[in-house]
């Protein structure tokens, strides 16, 4: 791994405490969550859909990633009060943890592979970042790290038969998230 590699790979470990982001999949998952990240602990808002079933309905998970546990709530109060019930009381703890666990940007920056190449500087999404590229099992990546943090901002993984998918990582913010934030009330 060339010295410029290892560094902006490590600018993350110095520089980053928390963060928030819009994340989208295409084409897997094109509507935002907003999610939520510090330390071991994550708050993600889902994405609202139309209709719902309104005494099951949750529209946030946190999840502790060391302990793999998971509780829902409701928390748009527009969505989760109505004239028969009032889900802002109710926790949901029988969820799937592996349904709802995504590996967050920096989880994913640290599956980089020393055999990744960096292919040049980038204004990418309006932000200064560094494009690297790599293959791996039959894929080819191309990601973009924002230079300020080290946290890709866009990750593209295309199959040998042409198939992409696209992590898009928007809307960052960086060391604002606070522990009330991620921890689900009691």
């Amino acid at each position: 791994m060339s010295k410029e590699l290892q560094a902006l790979l490590n600018v993350a470990d110095q520089k980053l405490k928390s963060y928030k982001y819009l994340e989208l999949i295409i084409p897997i998952k094109e509507q935002p969550d907003t999610i939520w990240v510090k330390g071991t602990k994550m708050k993600i808002k889902l994405y609202e859909y139309d209709p719902y079933v309104a005494d099951t309905y949750f529209d946030t998970v946190y999840l502790d990633t060391v302990a793999k546990t998971i509780v829902g709530r409701c928390e748009n109060r527009k969505r989760c009060i109505w004239p028969q019930g009032d889900n802002t009381k109710k926790l949901w703890t029988d969820l799937g943890y592996d349904q709802f666990r995504r590996k967050t940007p920096y989880e994913m920056l640290k599956q980089i592979p020393s055999t990744a190449t960096i292919t040049g500087p980038e204004v990418h999404e309006n932000r200064a970042t560094t494009k690297i590229e790599y293959d791996e099992a039959g894929k080819h990546h191309i990601v973009w790290i924002d230079d300020t943090y080290g946290i890709p901002v866009e990750i593209q993984i295309t199959t040998s038969d042409g198939m992409r998918t696209t992590y898009k990582f928007n809307d960052l913010q960086f060391n604002t998230v606070i522990d009330a934030d991620v921890t689900a009330p009691k």
